[in-house]
């Protein structure tokens, strides 16, 4: 999990470019304004509570949400430069979103 301190670090790319892929994994954004809009999350808040995301998608997808989100956890590393990690599959799709960052602040040091 990312300290609370490197919360911080977590920057706006990071959320935009996992806001990004969420949409094109989806092949529609109305779902996800929609999710930003019930739960008070916004796009730069999103890489910082990927679980209302994934509580929410589940409740909408039910066990199709998997699929969603193997293809934006697919897309968030291809944009941010990382490659497939077989290490972090069974994770839940939160776990992989930090662990994802996690990556990807220790790959940036």
């Amino acid at each position: 999990m990312v300290s609370e301190p490197r919360n911080g670090l977590i920057s706006k790319r990071i959320s935009k470019l996992l806001a990004e892929s969420i949409v094109e994994s989806m092949n529609f954004g109305g779902l996800f304004l929609y999710f930003m809009e019930v739960s008070g999350i916004g796009k730069d808040e999103v890489a910082s509570k990927p679980e209302k995301f994934e509580e929410w998608l589940r409740k909408v997808y039910g066990q199709g949400a998997t699929v969603i989100e193997r293809r934006v956890i697919t897309m968030l590393r291809r944009k941010l430069g990382l490659k497939e990690d077989s290490s972090l599959r069974g994770l839940s799709f939160s776990r992989f979103i930090r662990e994802t960052l996690r990556e990807h602040l220790n790959f940036k040091e």
